[in-house]
């Protein structure tokens, strides 16, 4: 994840304008997608934002393109996500099933989740992000 947002991030650095429905050239991207695909994430992260139908990058997308670190794009997610930087703290502590880091983090913050693809998700970044 954190090396296709680099690769993203510095196709839309360029100032190349992009169609939604095109395939970004990011040289050695193993099954690219569409921009289309791309763009919730990246917008989401507020790191690019919808103009005239093009995707262009925000300023935190700029700042991000300058240093564009697993540790920046973590901080952008904590920004982002709700409970993304607690759930570093659950499993910081010692190896953790899904299920246990979920009712690690109900019990400490008082949630009671209905499922666990809240955690489920949040785990899966902090493993892509290393």
């Amino acid at each position: 994840m954190v090396r296709t947002c680099k690769k993203l991030v510095k196709v839309l650095q360029t100032g190349e304008k992009c169609d939604l429905n095109a395939v970004p050239f990011t040289g050695d991207l193993v099954n690219s997608q569409t921009w289309r695909v791309y763009a919730p994430f990246l917008k989401g992260m507020r790191l690019v934002y919808n103009h005239s139908g093009s995707l262009v990058l925000s300023d935190k997308g700029y700042s991000f393109a300058e240093k564009p670190t697993r540790r920046k794009l973590a901080d952008l997610m904590q920004d982002r996500f709700r409970l993304f930087g607690e759930m570093l703290d659950v499993v910081s502590k010692a190896p953790v099933t899904i299920e246990e880091a979920d009712k690690k983090i109900c019990r400490k913050y008082g949630l009671n989740l209905n499922n666990l693809s809240n955690t489920r998700k949040r785990m899966d970044w902090l493993e892509i992000l290393g």
